[in-house]
């Protein structure tokens, strides 16, 4: 007797939950962006093939900021992209390994790296990020390809999320999954914001940016097997991109001059004016304006 009635509850919690669910989804503001989508979005990331012309690699400033549908609308012959950048990456044989092995053998061989004095500081270079994403389980990103955007009715809230959606503040994240480029925007914005965590972060670091023999010699081997290298500084606010000359202005220009002196493209957009809900990153509308830009310029450089 007892056992039924245990079983008849545990019925009734069973099919009351979908109903709880779906009210409590009711009366939740929603989400501005999909925490199943976001971990989709990286497992798209690390289990893309190698199949393309043209690669984009660097740090959050070019997951934002480079859109690869542009590019593939606006290039001619028409070339197949993806865009490989993750958080607070470092720019060294680990991450541009990663990133070069996506390049078809057959195709045309393009790898476009985004650099800021960010690339090359030493917290940034341990790859945190890309490392982390790659210690999942060849199971865990199947179910995440291929599940998680399914379940998006269920994204998870905390506290913080209704806390600053109810305060009007809201960052959205547009995840395009198999580009590798996520479309961003924060309200309100605040062109400014950024910068007092940058100063704290430099202020931690040694004052330089580790651009070592070892990162030339790599660079190197990869122009050696026939990979075409650009090199491009993604633009930020007009403050944040003061702040970072002022604290790595000799090195980015001693980093240039050595790309020059491999006969590799280095793509400037000093002077253009766009607009970053941040300081440091593009918003939506910019990072399109930026990606027609950027494949024109590059257009030239691979002529």
């Amino acid at each position: 007797m007892k056992n039924s009635i245990a079983k008849s509850q545990i019925l009734g919690l069973i099919l009351i939950c979908p109903v709880l669910i779906c009210a409590l989804k009711l009366v939740l503001p929603e989400l501005p962006a999909s925490p199943f989508l976001r971990e989709s979005f990286w497992a798209h990331k690390v289990d893309a093939k190698a199949e393309y012309d043209m690669v984009f690699v660097g740090d959050s400033r070019v997951y934002r900021g480079i859109d690869p549908e542009v590019f593939e609308r606006g290039l001619y012959p028409v070339v197949k992209c993806f865009n490989f950048g993750f958080s607070s990456a470092g720019l060294d044989s680990f991450l541009l390994g990663h990133a070069s092995r996506l390049l078809n053998p057959n195709g045309r061989k393009i790898l476009v790296i985004g650099v800021s004095v960010n690339s090359f500081l030493p917290s940034s270079l341990e790859n945190e990020h890309l490392r982390s994403v790659l210690k999942w389980n060849k199971k865990d990103i199947w179910i995440k390809k291929n599940l998680y955007p399914h379940l998006t009715y269920f994204d998870s809230y905390t506290p913080s999320d209704i806390y600053k959606i109810e305060r009007g503040e809201k960052y959205f994240e547009q995840y395009h999954l198999n580009t590798g480029y996520a479309a961003s925007q924060k309200v309100p914005m605040d062109s400014t914001s950024a910068l007092s965590a940058y100063i704290a972060h430099f202020s931690r670091q040694n004052n330089e940016m580790r651009v070592g023999a070892e990162f030339l010699g790599y660079i190197k081997r990869l122009k050696e097997v026939g990979i075409k290298i650009i090199f491009v500084r993604i633009p930020t606010s007009h403050a944040m991109r003061v702040l970072e000359d002022r604290y790595g202005l000799v090195t980015i220009h001693q980093f240039q001059h050595e790309m020059n002196k491999l006969g590799l493209k280095w793509v400037e957009f000093a002077g253009r004016s766009y607009e970053s809900y941040d300081g440091s990153h593009l918003d939506e509308s910019s990072a399109w304006r930026f990606s027609i830009e950027l494949a024109e310029m590059i257009n030239i450089c691979i002529d």
